[in-house]
């Protein structure tokens, strides 16, 4: 008779994570599944699944016109039609359509190509605007950690064998030990060294220290080759006092909760651009801590509490966010950002169906971004 298989089938992102064990010895087979169509909601998660609808036929660009004259009520001039038959070539019509809902008065396809735009405008500009925002906490926190390595082991007082300042990230003792029990900092590194072991053929800094220096990665090549995201995760990991330091550093006169929050609005931010998503009219997954200065600078005590409870997820409180962390960056950086904030007012100023109340700007917005030099 034939011995009935005992298969233990497991999703693909079970076994993705590192240092996880799984008990196989009772199977005689193990079966890596991966995603598939069509994707289900998370276990517990937000999404609830509400109807089965049929799926939307694909439409010629001169049926997305014609839609969006008649369920839209966007009128077009002989011209238009013609515009919009070659920006409905480069452009996705749900990317376009989302805008629909931002018209006032004028609703020409002019106007909504406007407002796309603007928006364009944004995620560019902004997308610019971080990089060396970015290029500078990546460097000031190879720079802090490294060079005062023994200061900083000498100040948090835990016992263990010293490594080269060069390899301060695998030292265990700058680490809250919260993250070394949990294994989350030995996961987002194993995260790290893989997807650096991925890129060592392309990348010429990887090769080099493989080939002469034992595969050993100085931090401060280290955080030019991490994401955003897991660089602030490593900050994240730290303790208090390492976190303290780099901070003063940095960004003297912050406190370093809101610089641990500012690091993930910069994130989000970040993403946004980088995957072209939408700006204008968004209401952001982030939640910045403003400092008094700040507030006082936006007279945020005079508005509505309406006002109040939205404001954080804001592009305005995005902004904020950067112009308070853009104050340490050099004075050429300061003028770019300056321009920008003139920029977005200048076109605000032009075109009627911009309103700032769609990027959560208030009366004060104008002065509390601007830097003053």
């Amino acid at each position: 008779m034939d011995k009935t298989v005992k298969k233990l089938q497991l999703p693909f992102f079970k076994l993705k994570k590192p240092y996880k064990e799984i008990l196989v010895s009772d199977y005689d087979v193990l079966e890596i599944q991966g995603f598939d169509f069509p994707l289900m909601p998370f276990v517990n998660g937000k999404i609830e699944i509400k109807d089965n609808r049929t799926l939307k036929k694909p439409i010629s660009i001169s049926d997305m016109i014609l839609k969006l004259e008649l369920e839209h009520e966007i009128t077009f001039s002989t011209t238009e039609k013609i515009d919009a038959t070659d920006f409905l070539k480069c452009t996705n019509y749900y990317r376009l359509s989302i805008f629909i809902k931002y018209l006032r008065d004028d609703k020409s396809f002019t106007a909504l190509k406007k407002i796309y735009e603007f928006d364009s405008f944004l995620s560019e500009n902004i997308g610019r605007l971080i990089t060396p925002l970015e290029v500078y906490i990546r460097t000031s926190l190879a720079h802090v950690l490294t060079t005062e390595y023994e200061t900083i082991i000498r100040d948090l007082g835990k016992l263990g064998d010293d490594v080269s300042p060069a390899l301060v990230y695998l030292d265990k003792r700058i680490y809250k030990d919260k993250v070394i029990d949990n294994k989350s900092m030995q996961e987002t590194f194993s995260y790290i060294a893989r997807d650096l072991y991925d890129r060592q053929k392309s990348e010429l800094s990887l090769a080099h220290h493989i080939s002469y220096y034992g595969g050993w990665i100085p931090f401060w090549v280290l955080v030019e080759h991490t994401t955003f995201g897991q660089l602030g995760m490593i900050i994240g990991f730290l303790e208090r006092k390492v976190r303290k330091r780099w901070a003063e550093y940095t960004f003297p006169g912050n406190k370093v909760k809101e610089i641990v929050e500012w690091i993930n609005t910069i994130r989000i931010l970040r993403n946004t651009s980088a995957h072209c998503s939408r700006f204008y009219g968004r209401n952001f997954t982030y939640n910045p801590t403003l400092n008094n200065e700040d507030l006082k600078l936006i007279c945020f005590e005079d508005e509505d509490d309406a006002y109040k409870a939205s404001f954080k997820n804001t592009l305005f409180a995005g902004l904020i966010t950067l112009r308070a962390l853009y104050k340490q960056l050099r004075e050429d950086d300061k003028l770019k950002w300056n321009r920008f904030i003139l920029e977005i007012d200048s076109k605000i100023s032009k075109d009627k169906n911009l309103s700032k109340s769609d990027l959560g700007f208030n009366d004060q917005w104008i002065d509390a971004l601007n830097i003053k030099i």
